[in-house]
């Protein structure tokens, strides 16, 4: 398993301001609902940006790098937290998408406040992700922050959950939906995306 390089003493109190202010804005401004969210047509947008090169261990433990999305046409990254409602009542819903699209869709979960630092999970956090993961059978990979995803990505996530789609190059298309959707809202994005993707 790879280890995460320690910091210096300047990056480690930036980081821990970072991950601070992250913490408080979520703990403030709560999750996003779909009245809240942007126009969710904003993923079929054209635009494409590198996600960043990442390193992290998902809920048991195992290494996952940016490698992961290779593995299908299409990786939808589902930024979530176990504090917000709106994210854990579409789990479901996204468990039985990673199924049905299995051959070209596979679903990436970054929890959000089971903040690593210095190799360090809050535990009790972690212990509260896998038994939801459990109770809402969202049985697709689950990721924990680290400090390249929490630097490269994460901390310019506004509100949970966040929602973005990848290529199997590493490619983010458009930009991230805010707030939870349903089932067929979901399905109708998807379907557009991968028909875009085709070969």
């Amino acid at each position: 398993m790879k280890h995460v390089r320690h910091m210096n003493g300047k990056r480690q109190i930036r980081r821990a301001v970072a991950v601070g202010l992250l913490a408080a804005f979520f703990a403030v401004t709560g999750c996003a609902n779909g009245k809240q969210a942007g126009n969710a047509n904003q993923s079929e947008s054209t635009s494409t940006t590198p996600f960043p090169e990442f390193t992290t261990v998902d809920l048991e433990g195992n290494t996952v790098d940016e490698s992961f999305f290779g593995n299908k046409k299409l990786t939808m990254v589902n930024v979530w937290g176990t504090f917000c409602s709106p994210c854990i009542q579409e789990m479901p819903d996204l468990g039985e998408l990673a199924e049905e699209y299995e051959e070209n869709l596979q679903i990436l979960g970054i929890v959000s406040d089971v903040i690593q630092t210095d190799e360090r999970i809050t535990e009790d956090t972690l212990e509260e992700a896998k038994r939801l993961v459990e109770v809402t059978e969202a049985e697709y990979t689950h990721v924990v922050t680290s400090e390249s995803l929490l630097d490269g990505f994460v901390s310019g996530i506004s509100a949970v959950p966040t929602t973005f789609f990848v290529d199997k190059d590493g490619n983010v298309l458009g930009v991230g939906i805010s707030g939870a959707r349903t089932k067929e809202k979901w399905q109708e994005i998807i379907e557009a995306l991968l028909e875009q993707q085709a070969d």
